[in-house]
């Protein structure tokens, strides 16, 4: 019998399979014709699935029955919704592995494979591989062995020069994800050093939407008019002109890594657009800046140094890009990474590469001295760093609600009478600024976002200094939903206020578009932004992130809604009514609009967001509870009560569902009040600093709602959570405290008093 091997490498955008030959070859399957299969999966209306460049056409002129990225969804959920039906995660992802793998039985025959390998992020866990060995098993692969994908690329690029102990880096830029790891050689293989990295949002296709940006600002200045009919025109045609166009850019981003010009054709202009490799560049710097930064910030949570690093393989096919050689090249002090053959084919190939045996490292050397170094003035000490610490804030301008936002080291909080970065080792406050906002900031690469009265301010994130500001339509004093935060996808801020929505150019404070729906929330997830309104009667849209366009609209009828949160085709929405939704796009005779294909009673009003984890959908209410459901269906998986108001959205991390409770002294259900109950709690906002309140912060198991430990609160809180960042809770309580707490324990520095 042949004997012959087969390694999966299941891609975010793009799938790849290779082959181990009995003589030991190793070759990458072609499948239809290409190396690359497309990771979309489209739903024919007779319930067949299709897979590759036949799904891909087909999901560009109906988008509804497809499902783009299958490998996120499998990591968040059991269950997605495709053309109105809800279909097993398994299923959906199975689908793209039976294509690589009947090709491959092709070639030999149609027998089976010896041995099998599907790779997968070094951060997918028991939850995520028994999902992927799920599809395994429906794609007729019985006992496939797990490779994750960095130990897969360092098994690619392995050489001599790589000796036992030696540590290597590896980034792995992809088509919709962003991968970071350091390894550490063993005598026979590669072994993960420290917690892998990444931003599971970030890859080829965010390069993709900002080389539209530059195509649109061309196309714009050459015809206004026709270029405002593809970006936000509806309809089959602009539907059509849209996919080509998308398209043509992917193509001439392929075209800028190898040559410094590329020429895209435009529906509806007489001319090309010429494009370079410079504005290419310019448009991504942001992107890759925050690449770097990760992939330091990995190395560093390994307990290392870029400059101990062996070698930093690339892969992924985004990181094609000269520029992205050129980055890392930078950070590692003029060094080049290494980068061979085909990218996109690295981990395919490398999970099934043997590499030979070394010998084992050499002893290792004297620990270095403990003490600390000073850096700049001699003397210049900062703290040692604390696990545990509670730090006041000057709260004279009245007690607020306020988020801490976590990011480069520090926690930004905007409290009473400012804004402050305060260091997340020792406490101390890094920078201060006078502005304060009474909605959480939001924080991107060099930038803080804060929402203040009519308008939105970026702020330096090093310094603390203004950067621009953008005026919002609306009257000063008018308050959005009171539970609406800024969201930043990309380069673009999404801004909820009383008179809509705005979307905003991170870098220039530039408006975008705007979108009126009076008293907004918002979320954003895979292209689109999805806007709920806390005042029109349960009315959601799905807008398109890139150019403001309505894709659909729904109207849930349950009142006043929540904020809303989507993950994997589905919308989970809470209302006034005490029921949560979940809402599909769905195609009706007369075009798209949303479809309600579950609602789950809680009982009590939803003010919050929902949020979605470890393939379950949390929620909590305002009667005290907190409750899990499925995802696909809205089955209750299980319900905990804290005895108090929840009004915040939960956080969930480590396996733990983190919830902060608060009642108002002398207040209690109000949400029969005029105006309804979020209006209610904007009107509490303005009157704060009048009211009293007393909470709890609770961490409950996320897998059965048991109770693992919770801490009482001098004074409660009504909209802030929590904020998570290397084991610890970072918490600003109504008092004008900011905590760091163990998150596995509850450990804390107790307020005095």
């Amino acid at each position: 019998m042949t004997s012959w091997e087969l390694a999966i490498d299941f891609g975010t955008s793009n799938t790849t399979g290779a082959v181990r030959t009995p003589d030991g070859r190793i070759e990458v399957i072609e499948v239809d014709n290409s190396r690359y299969v497309p990771s979309v999966v489209y739903l024919e209306h007779d319930g067949t699935m299709l897979a590759g460049q036949r799904a891909s056409g087909r999901a560009a002129q109906f988008p509804e029955r497809a499902e783009r990225l299958p490998k996120r969804a499998l990591a968040s959920s059991t269950h997605i919704v495709i053309g109105g039906h809800a279909i097993g995660t398994a299923e959906v992802v199975a689908v793209v592995l039976a294509k690589v793998v009947a090709e491959a039985r092709r070639r030999f025959q149609d027998q089976d494979p010896a041995r099998v390998v599907l790779t997968h992020p070094a951060a997918w866990g028991r939850v995520e591989l028994g999902r992927l060995a799920e599809a395994g098993r429906i794609a007729g692969l019985a006992k496939p062995e797990f490779v994750a994908e960095p130990v897969a690329a360092a098994n690619y690029y392995a050489d001599a020069t790589v000796t036992a102990g030696a540590l290597i880096g590896v980034y792995d830029l992809g088509g919709g994800t962003f991968d970071t790891a350091v390894l550490r050689r063993t005598p026979t293989g590669f072994e993960l050093v420290g917690p892998p990295g990444g931003d599971a949002h970030l890859g080829g296709e965010d390069v993709d939407e900002a080389l539209m940006g530059v195509v649109g600002a061309h196309a714009e200045a050459s015809d206004e008019d026709a270029w405002l009919s593809i970006a936000s025109g509806e309809g089959p045609r602009a539907q059509r002109d849209r996919s080509s166009l998308r398209a043509d850019i992917v193509s001439a981003k392929h075209t800028l890594s190898e040559k410094p010009t590329a020429y895209v054709y435009v529906p509806g202009l007489p001319d090309e657009v010429h494009l370079t490799r410079r504005e290419l560049e310019q448009a991504i710097a942001p992107l890759l800046e925050r690449t770097v930064r990760e992939l330091q910030q990995t190395v560093t949570r390994a307990g290392t140094r870029l400059a101990d690093l062996t070698a930093v393989y690339l892969t992924g096919g985004a990181s094609r890009m000269p520029c992205v050689s050129e980055q890392v090249a930078a950070a590692l002090g003029g060094r080049l990474p290494t980068v061979q053959g085909d990218p996109k084919a690295v981990v395919a190939i490398g999970a099934l590469t043997r590499i030979a045996p070394v010998a084992a490292p050499p002893p290792p050397r004297p620990a270095p001295d403990p003490r600390p170094v000073p850096v700049g003035r001699a003397d210049r000490q900062r703290q040692a760093p604390k696990r545990v610490w509670t730090v006041p804030l000057d709260m004279k301008a009245g007690l607020v609600d306020v988020t801490p936002v976590i990011g480069d080291g520090v926690a930004i909080v905007s409290y009473g009478p400012g804004t402050a970065a305060v260091g997340l080792d020792d406490g101390a406050v890094r920078w201060t600024s006078q502005l304060s906002s009474e909605r959480p900031a939001a924080l991107t690469p060099g930038r803080v976002l804060l929402r203040l009265d009519g308008r939105v301010v970026a702020l330096d994130a090093a310094t603390g200094a203004q950067v621009w500001q953008h005026r919002l339509a609306e009257e000063p004093g008018e308050h959005p939903n009171p539970t609406a935060n800024l969201e930043v996808a990309g380069s673009t801020a999404f801004v909820p206020f009383s008179a809509g929505v705005s979307a905003i150019s991170v870098g220039q404070g530039r408006g975008l578009w705007h979108t009126a729906l009076s008293g907004a929330a918002v979320c954003v997830c895979d292209g689109l932004a999805y806007a709920t309104s806390s005042t029109n009667g349960g009315l959601m849209e799905a807008i398109e992130a890139a150019g403001g366009n309505i894709r659909w609209r729904w109207e849930g009828g349950g009142g006043e809604l929540s904020a809303p949160t989507a993950r994997a085709g589905i919308v989970y929405v809470g209302g006034a009514d005490g029921i949560l939704r979940g809402v599909v796009a769905h195609q009706g005779m007369f075009g798209m609009k949303g479809r309600e294909v579950w609602r789950a009673q809680i009982g009590a009003p939803l003010v919050a967001a929902p949020v979605c984890a470890n393939g379950l959908v949390y929620v909590g209410s305002r009667d005290g509870s907190v409750i899990a459901l499925e995802p696909g269906s809205g089955r209750v998986r299980w319900s905990f009560s804290t005895g108090d108001q929840v009004n915040a959205t939960p956080l969930v991390a480590d396996g733990l569902v983190f919830v902060s409770t608060g009642t108002w002294m002398g207040v209690g259900d109000n949400s029969e009040a005029p105006g309804g109950f979020l209006g209610f709690l904007s009107t509490l906002i303005d009157v704060g600093s009048s009211l009293a309140s007393s909470g709890r912060l609770c961490a409950i198991d996320a897998s059965n709602g048991r109770e693992k430990w919770s801490i009482d609160l001098r004074f409660g809180t009504h909209h802030s959570r929590p904020a998570y960042a290397d084991g610890r809770l970072f918490f600003a309580g109504r008092d004008g405290h900011l905590m760091a707490i163990d998150a596995k324990t509850g450990e804390h520095v107790a307020v005095a008093g």
